[in-house]
Protein backbone atom coordinates (compact mmCIF):
# COMPACT_ATOMS: atom_id res chain seq x y z
CA UNK A 1 0.00 0.00 0.00
CA UNK A 2 3.31 2.65 0.84
CA UNK A 3 5.80 2.52 -1.45
CA UNK A 4 7.83 4.23 1.06
CA UNK A 5 7.93 4.87 4.72
CA UNK A 6 9.29 8.05 6.57
CA UNK A 7 9.82 8.54 10.26
CA UNK A 8 9.84 12.72 11.01
CA UNK A 9 12.93 12.84 13.98
CA UNK A 10 14.74 15.32 15.69
CA UNK A 11 18.64 14.76 16.63
CA UNK A 12 18.14 16.09 20.08
CA UNK A 13 14.81 13.70 21.07
CA UNK A 14 16.73 10.22 20.20
CA UNK A 15 14.20 8.46 22.89
CA UNK A 16 11.33 8.98 20.69
CA UNK A 17 12.81 7.53 17.82
CA UNK A 18 14.45 4.65 20.21
CA UNK A 19 11.20 3.88 21.62
CA UNK A 20 9.74 3.64 18.28
CA UNK A 21 12.42 1.04 17.39
CA UNK A 22 12.03 -1.11 20.20
CA UNK A 23 8.56 -2.10 18.73
CA UNK A 24 7.75 -3.93 16.04
CA UNK A 25 6.35 -2.38 13.24
CA UNK A 26 3.08 -3.81 11.92
CA UNK A 27 3.56 -5.76 8.91
CA UNK A 28 2.00 -3.79 6.41
CA UNK A 29 4.71 -0.57 7.06
CA UNK A 30 7.49 -0.70 4.63
CA UNK A 31 10.91 0.03 6.74
CA UNK A 32 10.81 3.40 8.18
CA UNK A 33 13.50 5.62 6.96
CA UNK A 34 14.33 8.28 8.93
CA UNK A 35 14.59 12.47 7.99
CA UNK A 36 16.63 14.52 10.22
CA UNK A 37 13.53 16.88 11.72
CA UNK A 38 14.75 20.80 11.02
CA UNK A 39 15.47 21.91 14.43
CA UNK A 40 15.58 25.79 13.82
CA UNK A 41 16.72 28.52 16.34
CA UNK A 42 14.99 31.75 14.55
CA UNK A 43 11.36 31.60 12.95
CA UNK A 44 9.39 33.41 11.14
CA UNK A 45 6.65 36.03 13.06
CA UNK A 46 3.44 33.35 13.79
CA UNK A 47 5.75 30.53 14.31
CA UNK A 48 6.65 28.82 16.89
CA UNK A 49 10.11 27.23 16.87
CA UNK A 50 8.25 23.87 17.27
CA UNK A 51 5.72 24.85 14.64
CA UNK A 52 8.75 25.83 12.13
CA UNK A 53 10.41 22.97 12.47
CA UNK A 54 7.71 20.81 11.93
CA UNK A 55 6.86 22.91 9.10
CA UNK A 56 9.75 22.64 7.31
CA UNK A 57 10.60 19.09 7.86
CA UNK A 58 7.27 17.76 6.40
CA UNK A 59 6.89 20.42 3.81
CA UNK A 60 10.73 18.67 3.01
CA UNK A 61 9.36 15.24 3.25
CA UNK A 62 6.86 15.76 0.48
CA UNK A 63 9.06 17.85 -1.58
CA UNK A 64 11.50 14.86 -1.71
CA UNK A 65 9.03 11.89 -2.00
CA UNK A 66 7.92 13.67 -4.82
CA UNK A 67 11.60 14.50 -6.39
CA UNK A 68 11.89 10.50 -6.18
CA UNK A 69 8.73 10.18 -8.12
CA UNK A 70 6.94 8.32 -4.72
CA UNK A 71 4.00 6.91 -5.58
CA UNK A 72 2.52 6.72 -1.75
CA UNK A 73 4.24 8.00 1.08
CA UNK A 74 3.80 7.23 4.49
CA UNK A 75 5.06 10.17 6.93
CA UNK A 76 4.69 9.94 10.91
CA UNK A 77 6.13 11.84 13.31
CA UNK A 78 8.75 9.73 16.15
CA UNK A 79 5.46 9.88 18.58
CA UNK A 80 3.69 7.83 16.80
CA UNK A 81 2.39 4.76 18.61
CA UNK A 82 0.70 2.21 15.78
CA UNK A 83 -3.15 0.60 17.01
CA UNK A 84 -3.24 -3.61 16.73
CA UNK A 85 -5.88 -2.52 13.79
CA UNK A 86 -3.52 -0.80 11.84
CA UNK A 87 -3.13 -2.90 9.00
CA UNK A 88 -6.88 -4.46 8.77
CA UNK A 89 -7.49 -0.60 8.66
CA UNK A 90 -4.85 0.17 5.77
CA UNK A 91 -6.29 -3.15 3.94
CA UNK A 92 -9.75 -1.30 3.89
CA UNK A 93 -8.71 1.57 2.83
CA UNK A 94 -6.69 0.12 0.07
CA UNK A 95 -9.27 -0.62 -2.04
CA UNK A 96 -10.98 2.98 -2.27
CA UNK A 97 -9.79 6.25 -4.63
CA UNK A 98 -7.59 8.67 -1.95
CA UNK A 99 -4.97 11.23 -1.56
CA UNK A 100 -4.76 11.81 1.37
CA UNK A 101 -5.16 9.50 4.37
CA UNK A 102 -5.11 11.04 7.77
CA UNK A 103 -4.18 8.57 10.24
CA UNK A 104 -4.13 10.60 13.53
CA UNK A 105 -7.16 10.40 15.77
CA UNK A 106 -9.70 13.15 15.98
CA UNK A 107 -9.02 14.89 19.12
CA UNK A 108 -12.31 15.57 20.10
CA UNK A 109 -13.85 12.12 19.81
CA UNK A 110 -15.98 12.80 16.70
CA UNK A 111 -16.91 10.18 14.52
CA UNK A 112 -16.04 9.85 10.57
CA UNK A 113 -18.79 10.86 8.21
CA UNK A 114 -19.46 8.61 5.73
CA UNK A 115 -19.58 9.96 1.85
CA UNK A 116 -22.24 8.36 -0.87
CA UNK A 117 -18.58 6.08 -2.40
CA UNK A 118 -18.50 4.43 1.00
CA UNK A 119 -14.80 6.69 2.02
CA UNK A 120 -15.14 7.64 6.10
CA UNK A 121 -14.24 11.69 5.96
CA UNK A 122 -13.35 13.29 9.23
CA UNK A 123 -14.94 16.42 10.45
CA UNK A 124 -11.58 18.05 10.38
CA UNK A 125 -7.96 16.98 9.77
CA UNK A 126 -5.83 17.05 12.88
CA UNK A 127 -2.71 15.97 14.40
CA UNK A 128 0.12 15.27 11.61
CA UNK A 129 1.61 12.65 13.41
CA UNK A 130 0.54 9.83 10.95
CA UNK A 131 -0.78 10.66 7.55
CA UNK A 132 -0.54 8.99 3.79
CA UNK A 133 -0.44 10.76 0.70
CA UNK A 134 -0.49 9.96 -3.11
CA UNK A 135 0.82 11.79 -5.38
CA UNK A 136 -1.85 14.10 -6.05
CA UNK A 137 -2.12 14.89 -2.25
CA UNK A 138 1.68 15.49 -2.18
CA UNK A 139 1.27 18.22 -4.93
CA UNK A 140 -1.82 20.08 -3.06
CA UNK A 141 -0.15 20.05 0.52
CA UNK A 142 3.13 21.30 -1.14
CA UNK A 143 1.11 23.75 -3.00
CA UNK A 144 -0.79 25.01 0.20
CA UNK A 145 2.31 24.61 2.19
CA UNK A 146 4.23 27.28 0.08
CA UNK A 147 1.89 30.31 1.46
CA UNK A 148 0.79 28.84 4.64
CA UNK A 149 1.58 30.51 7.87
CA UNK A 150 0.91 29.11 11.45
CA UNK A 151 0.46 25.34 12.27
CA UNK A 152 0.86 22.63 9.70
CA UNK A 153 -2.50 20.75 10.68
CA UNK A 154 -4.25 23.90 8.92
CA UNK A 155 -2.57 23.56 5.93
CA UNK A 156 -3.75 20.34 5.63
CA UNK A 157 -7.21 22.05 6.56
CA UNK A 158 -6.77 24.34 3.77
CA UNK A 159 -6.36 21.34 1.39
CA UNK A 160 -8.71 18.83 2.89
CA UNK A 161 -11.82 19.06 1.06
CA UNK A 162 -9.76 19.71 -2.19
CA UNK A 163 -8.91 16.46 -2.37
CA UNK A 164 -9.79 12.80 -1.75
CA UNK A 165 -9.01 12.63 2.08
CA UNK A 166 -9.75 9.46 4.04
CA UNK A 167 -9.61 8.30 7.62
CA UNK A 168 -9.38 4.93 8.61
CA UNK A 169 -13.31 3.71 10.64
CA UNK A 170 -11.66 3.29 14.28
CA UNK A 171 -8.46 5.24 15.56
CA UNK A 172 -5.23 3.15 13.76
CA UNK A 173 -2.95 5.83 15.46
CA UNK A 174 -2.15 7.57 18.76
CA UNK A 175 1.15 9.43 19.82
CA UNK A 176 3.61 8.70 22.94
CA UNK A 177 2.52 10.77 26.27
CA UNK A 178 6.59 11.97 25.44
CA UNK A 179 7.05 16.04 26.12
CA UNK A 180 5.88 17.69 22.75
CA UNK A 181 8.57 19.92 21.16
CA UNK A 182 5.97 21.92 19.06
CA UNK A 183 5.27 24.53 21.63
Amino acid sequence: MFDRAVVISLVRRPDRLEELRERPLPSCVPPLQVYVAHDPTEAPPRYSLGQWGCWVSHRNVLLTALSQGVGSLLVLEDDVRFEDCFCEEMDALATLSWDILMLGDMPDGTPPLRRPDGRLRGTYPFRTHAYAVRERGMRALTSRLAFQTGPLDLAFGQVYRRVRTCVPSRPVTSQSGSRSDIT
